[in-house]
């Protein structure tokens, strides 16, 4: 089940194409020619663009925990995918790619450390990755100029 106001009215309608086709697949029912693989992905892609708030955190933000985009995809997924956390976590290079570009130039991932448990998370960023600060010694020391 989808939740509309997470995604809208065009992916909830996709789902529903998907969940159908697998269904009549499961049945034995002609299907119509369509690679579902391909069908979910788009359908990722576009709930991703689709979700304001996730996609203002991942650009305007601190980013988005990996898990957290991995559930959000997951949970897009038909039931009847096999293993649909392990592929809805192959799934968000992909998806990322597309609403994005390219890992490392228009996207990128970092660790953050909770001060309070020590506990380490993988973040999702739009953008380069940013570079960290360096300090320059010899202007540091006052030498060089």
């Amino acid at each position: 089940v989808v939740d509309k106001a997470k995604t809208g009215p065009l992916v909830e309608r996709a789902v529903e194409r998907v969940e159908r086709i697998a269904a009549e697949a499961e049945e034995g029912e002609p299907v119509e020619e369509v690679d579902v693989l391909t069908r979910m992905e788009q359908l990722a892609v576009e709930a991703l663009r689709q979700n304001t708030r996730m996609m203002d955190w991942l650009v305007n933000g601190y980013g988005v925990s990996w898990w957290r985009l991995q559930t959000f995809l997951m949970e897009l997924l038909p039931e009847t995918v096999d293993d649909r956390k392990d592929y809805a976590y192959n799934l968000m290079p992909r998806v990322l790619d597309q609403v994005f570009g390219k890992q490392g130039e228009k996207w990128h991932t970092y660790r953050k450390v909770w001060e309070d448990s020590g506990e380490i998370s993988t973040y999702i960023k739009a953008g380069p990755p940013e570079e960290p600060a360096v300090s320059d010694s010899s202007e540091a020391s006052g030498e060089g100029s």
